[in-house]
Protein backbone atom coordinates (compact mmCIF):
# COMPACT_ATOMS: atom_id res chain seq x y z
CA UNK A 1 0.00 0.00 0.00
CA UNK A 2 2.85 2.02 -0.16
CA UNK A 3 2.74 2.30 -3.54
CA UNK A 4 -0.97 3.40 -3.70
CA UNK A 5 -0.04 6.17 -0.84
CA UNK A 6 2.39 7.59 -2.95
CA UNK A 7 0.91 7.83 -6.44
CA UNK A 8 -2.23 9.55 -5.27
CA UNK A 9 -0.12 12.76 -3.45
CA UNK A 10 2.12 12.82 -6.58
CA UNK A 11 -1.38 12.56 -8.99
CA UNK A 12 -2.25 15.38 -6.48
CA UNK A 13 0.46 17.40 -6.93
CA UNK A 14 0.55 16.31 -10.63
CA UNK A 15 -3.50 17.56 -10.98
CA UNK A 16 -2.43 20.36 -8.57
CA UNK A 17 0.16 21.51 -11.14
CA UNK A 18 -2.22 20.81 -13.99
CA UNK A 19 -4.97 22.93 -12.55
CA UNK A 20 -2.26 25.82 -11.97
CA UNK A 21 -0.84 25.70 -15.44
CA UNK A 22 -4.49 25.32 -16.63
CA UNK A 23 -5.06 28.35 -14.17
CA UNK A 24 -2.08 30.56 -15.47
CA UNK A 25 -2.60 29.74 -19.06
CA UNK A 26 -6.04 31.38 -18.78
CA UNK A 27 -4.80 34.02 -16.85
CA UNK A 28 -2.41 35.12 -19.78
CA UNK A 29 -5.21 34.27 -22.29
CA UNK A 30 -7.48 36.76 -20.32
CA UNK A 31 -4.33 39.48 -20.44
CA UNK A 32 -4.06 38.77 -23.90
CA UNK A 33 -7.64 39.14 -24.89
CA UNK A 34 -7.06 41.92 -22.42
CA UNK A 35 -3.83 43.71 -23.94
CA UNK A 36 -5.72 42.99 -27.89
CA UNK A 37 -8.89 44.55 -26.85
CA UNK A 38 -6.63 47.47 -25.77
CA UNK A 39 -4.94 47.81 -28.80
CA UNK A 40 -7.95 47.57 -31.05
CA UNK A 41 -9.45 50.11 -28.46
CA UNK A 42 -6.36 52.13 -29.15
CA UNK A 43 -6.41 51.75 -33.30
CA UNK A 44 -10.52 52.73 -32.92
CA UNK A 45 -9.16 56.13 -30.78
CA UNK A 46 -7.01 56.90 -33.42
CA UNK A 47 -9.34 56.02 -36.38
CA UNK A 48 -11.69 58.22 -34.91
CA UNK A 49 -9.34 60.98 -34.39
CA UNK A 50 -8.03 60.73 -37.80
CA UNK A 51 -11.93 60.90 -39.03
CA UNK A 52 -12.23 63.82 -36.74
CA UNK A 53 -9.18 65.35 -38.49
CA UNK A 54 -10.58 64.85 -41.62
CA UNK A 55 -13.98 66.46 -40.96
CA UNK A 56 -12.54 69.40 -39.24
CA UNK A 57 -10.66 70.07 -42.24
CA UNK A 58 -13.74 69.47 -44.42
CA UNK A 59 -16.10 72.15 -42.35
CA UNK A 60 -12.84 74.69 -42.25
CA UNK A 61 -12.72 74.07 -46.33
CA UNK A 62 -16.63 74.35 -46.59
CA UNK A 63 -16.83 77.58 -44.15
CA UNK A 64 -13.63 79.25 -46.13
CA UNK A 65 -16.29 78.39 -49.65
CA UNK A 66 -18.95 79.95 -47.87
CA UNK A 67 -17.49 83.45 -46.75
CA UNK A 68 -15.97 83.68 -50.26
CA UNK A 69 -19.61 83.15 -51.49
CA UNK A 70 -20.95 85.50 -49.12
CA UNK A 71 -18.33 88.41 -50.32
CA UNK A 72 -19.03 88.37 -53.95
CA UNK A 73 -22.53 88.19 -53.19
CA UNK A 74 -22.04 91.51 -51.15
CA UNK A 75 -19.62 92.62 -53.44
CA UNK A 76 -22.05 92.12 -56.70
CA UNK A 77 -24.57 93.65 -54.57
CA UNK A 78 -22.90 96.80 -53.86
CA UNK A 79 -22.17 96.66 -57.56
CA UNK A 80 -25.40 96.45 -58.58
CA UNK A 81 -26.56 99.36 -56.56
CA UNK A 82 -23.91 101.70 -57.62
CA UNK A 83 -25.20 101.15 -61.03
CA UNK A 84 -28.70 101.18 -60.49
CA UNK A 85 -28.04 104.89 -58.68
CA UNK A 86 -25.69 105.25 -61.42
CA UNK A 87 -28.00 105.05 -64.04
CA UNK A 88 -31.26 106.85 -62.41
CA UNK A 89 -28.49 109.77 -62.43
CA UNK A 90 -27.69 109.51 -66.15
CA UNK A 91 -31.32 109.38 -66.81
CA UNK A 92 -32.22 112.23 -65.02
CA UNK A 93 -29.61 114.38 -66.33
CA UNK A 94 -30.44 113.13 -69.81
CA UNK A 95 -34.29 113.89 -69.38
CA UNK A 96 -33.46 117.48 -68.44
CA UNK A 97 -30.90 117.93 -71.44
CA UNK A 98 -33.69 116.69 -73.04
CA UNK A 99 -36.36 119.13 -71.61
CA UNK A 100 -33.76 121.95 -72.66
CA UNK A 101 -33.30 120.80 -76.21
CA UNK A 102 -37.18 120.65 -76.52
CA UNK A 103 -37.84 123.74 -75.15
CA UNK A 104 -35.37 125.26 -77.52
CA UNK A 105 -36.32 123.44 -80.63
CA UNK A 106 -39.72 125.02 -79.63
CA UNK A 107 -38.76 128.73 -79.71
CA UNK A 108 -39.04 130.09 -83.19
CA UNK A 109 -35.76 130.76 -84.92
CA UNK A 110 -35.45 133.27 -87.65
CA UNK A 111 -33.67 132.91 -90.75
CA UNK A 112 -29.88 134.87 -90.65
CA UNK A 113 -28.80 137.37 -92.83
CA UNK A 114 -29.88 140.92 -93.01
CA UNK A 115 -31.89 140.63 -96.00
CA UNK A 116 -34.60 137.56 -94.55
CA UNK A 117 -37.27 139.60 -94.09
CA UNK A 118 -38.17 138.52 -90.89
CA UNK A 119 -38.41 134.92 -92.04
CA UNK A 120 -38.71 132.03 -89.59
CA UNK A 121 -36.37 128.50 -90.64
CA UNK A 122 -37.92 126.18 -92.52
CA UNK A 123 -39.94 128.28 -94.31
CA UNK A 124 -40.00 129.04 -98.12
CA UNK A 125 -39.30 132.42 -99.47
CA UNK A 126 -42.38 133.46 -101.29
CA UNK A 127 -42.64 137.29 -102.20
CA UNK A 128 -46.26 138.43 -100.92
CA UNK A 129 -47.89 141.59 -101.17
CA UNK A 130 -48.53 143.38 -97.56
CA UNK A 131 -51.92 142.80 -96.84
CA UNK A 132 -53.15 146.52 -95.46
CA UNK A 133 -54.77 149.28 -97.44
CA UNK A 134 -56.19 148.44 -100.84
CA UNK A 135 -54.94 151.92 -102.42
CA UNK A 136 -51.06 150.85 -100.90
CA UNK A 137 -51.60 147.53 -102.81
CA UNK A 138 -52.84 149.53 -106.51
CA UNK A 139 -49.74 151.44 -106.07
CA UNK A 140 -47.32 148.18 -105.87
CA UNK A 141 -49.52 146.43 -108.49
CA UNK A 142 -49.05 149.71 -110.79
CA UNK A 143 -45.10 150.39 -109.78
CA UNK A 144 -44.76 146.60 -110.57
CA UNK A 145 -46.05 147.29 -114.27
CA UNK A 146 -44.04 149.99 -114.50
CA UNK A 147 -40.85 147.72 -113.73
CA UNK A 148 -42.21 145.48 -116.14
CA UNK A 149 -42.02 148.24 -118.87
CA UNK A 150 -38.36 148.84 -118.00
CA UNK A 151 -37.10 145.26 -118.25
CA UNK A 152 -38.34 145.05 -121.45
CA UNK A 153 -36.55 147.74 -122.19
CA UNK A 154 -38.99 150.20 -124.22
CA UNK A 155 -38.65 152.47 -121.20
CA UNK A 156 -35.99 154.12 -118.98
CA UNK A 157 -36.59 155.29 -115.57
CA UNK A 158 -36.90 158.66 -114.93
CA UNK A 159 -34.89 159.10 -111.54
CA UNK A 160 -35.40 162.18 -109.23
CA UNK A 161 -32.75 164.86 -108.79
CA UNK A 162 -30.32 164.00 -106.20
CA UNK A 163 -30.61 166.01 -102.95
CA UNK A 164 -27.74 167.36 -101.01
CA UNK A 165 -27.17 166.80 -97.69
CA UNK A 166 -27.79 168.44 -95.19
CA UNK A 167 -25.36 170.02 -92.67
CA UNK A 168 -26.16 170.73 -89.11
CA UNK A 169 -24.25 172.74 -86.63
CA UNK A 170 -24.71 170.25 -83.73
CA UNK A 171 -22.14 166.73 -85.45
CA UNK A 172 -23.93 164.75 -83.09
CA UNK A 173 -22.89 161.83 -85.43
CA UNK A 174 -21.02 159.10 -83.97
CA UNK A 175 -20.14 157.30 -87.29
CA UNK A 176 -18.19 159.53 -88.74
Amino acid sequence: MKKTSLIFPLIGIVVAGAVYLIVQAGDAATEIAESMAAIEAARAAQDASEAAQIASRGLSTVSTIQSLILFVIVVAAIVLIGLVIYLVLERRTQNAQIATLLAASQKPRWAPGPNAGFRKLGETETPQLPSGDVTQQLMQLFLMQQLGHLVDGQQHPMLPPPQPAQETADDDDLWG
